[in-house]
């Protein structure tokens, strides 16, 4: 148990229990994680990780290190950039710009016809991708509540659909209707 004094009243602030479990702040009986950290004042922020070197991370990683990710600050991927990374295929999964710009399995988004998107998706050859799953059969690239949607149907036609009415139909031999 480790306490602080203010001239004669000890307050504990960090508990290690009996079975190893470590407490940080107000709750210092939990035993169901190994760390917890509660905080007990006004700030905001209740952990901060600073690195010195660019950036700075959590790794998740399990038992037999099969699978290893980080999470954090990353440089590498711009100034103020935050990733995913995943340390087994060596490869940036997820990153966030400053911008709020999202790239998936990319550092950074592409511009496309003079735009950067705020979403962008690098796919692997003869894959798709981006797919978005609706409920309805096929799958839902677009929608709009109901008012108007893009589908790729499950016979390989793409529906464009208004009011709920197929107002136009490409299918699979490039006939239009």
């Amino acid at each position: 148990v480790f306490h602080t004094d203010d001239g004669g009243n000890r307050t504990e602030k960090l508990r290690i229990t009996s079975g190893g479990q470590l407490n940080f702040g107000g709750d210092l009986t939990q035993t169901g994680f190994t760390a917890s950290i509660t905080r007990n004042s006004s700030e905001t922020d209740i952990l901060r990780l600073k690195g010195n070197g660019g950036n700075a991370f959590l790794r998740f990683e399990d038992n037999d290190a099969s699978s290893s990710f980080t999470l954090g600050a990353d440089d590498a991927v711009g100034s103020g950039g935050f990733a995913l990374y995943d340390r087994s295929d060596s490869a940036y999964r997820v990153v966030v710009d400053t911008n709020g710009r999202v790239s998936i399995n990319a550092t950074s988004p592409v511009t496309i016809g003079g735009q950067t998107p705020y979403l962008y998706v690098s796919s692997y050859t003869n894959l798709d991708g981006l797919r978005i799953r609706g409920l309805d059969t096929g799958n839902t690239l677009w929608k709009t509540g109901g008012d108007m949607s893009l589908t790729v149907a499950s016979n390989d036609a793409i529906n464009l659909k208004t009011n709920g009415t197929t107002r136009f139909v490409l299918n699979a031999n490039s006939n239009n209707s």
